[in-house]
């Protein structure tokens, strides 16, 4: 198999149903819980790399548990979850994942 280097990509505005094309010397797969299904469109034998969780966040106010330009990341607790601290605007938001499920463009709470 031939390897071929991605320089851009063609977009469809579809407000206008026009297609144009956008060249780049770099180009990030930033397709989130979908990374892998972009990347097997280009390489149908690569391993999936991406595990979809769910999990919970909760905000706190500015100044709460760090500093604004700290976070923190705990790669696994005692129950084997991801928990982080991060600087979200200003506010830490703490997060966990609670489980593995399926990755879905329709999120909504549960």
């Amino acid at each position: 198999m031939k390897m071929v280097k991605i320089t851009g990509a063609v977009c469809r505005d579809v407000l206008n149903d026009k297609e144009f094309s956008v060249n780049a010397k770099v180009v990030i797969n930033c397709a989130g819980v979908h990374a892998d299904v972009l990347r097997q469109k280009d390489n149908p034998d690569v391993e999936s790399r991406i595990v979809p969780s769910r999990g919970t966040h909760i905000m706190f106010k500015k100044g709460d548990l760090f500093p604004n330009d700290m976070g923190m990341i705990v790669p696994e607790t005692t129950d084997g979850r991801l928990l982080f601290i991060i600087n979200y605007f200003g506010h830490p938001m703490v997060g966990t994942t609670d489980g593995n499920t399926p990755a879905t463009h329709f999120c909504e709470p549960t």
